[in-house]
């Protein structure tokens, strides 16, 4: 393996871990990682996701509608958004 082979396998793997491990820099992409998490990889990339505004200190209110806890909350935070609760009603 060469060094720019092996350069690129590092910054790909960086790029992955920064992706599972951090929070999300805006709440659509938070959501989608959580649904992506709980077993719907296609429902990720294919639903359509509604913002149901802010619901006091719980967080910001997603729906999606293909999901059976279809009620995402999404929290904010210094590093960015996290998925804090989900379930079938708000």
């Amino acid at each position: 393996m060469s060094k720019k082979e092996r350069v690129i396998y590092i910054t790909i793997l960086g790029i992955v871990i920064l992706f599972l491990f951090f929070p999300s820099p805006t709440a659509n992409i938070e959501v989608r990682k959580h649904i992506l998490f709980t077993g719907h990889p296609i429902l990720a990339v294919t639903t359509e996701l509604k913002n149901q505004g802010k619901r006091g200190s719980e967080g910001n209110l997603f729906y999606a509608s293909d999901l059976s806890s279809s009620y995402i909350y999404v929290k904010k935070t210094r590093l960015g958004w996290i998925a804090d609760k989900s379930g079938s009603g708000p």
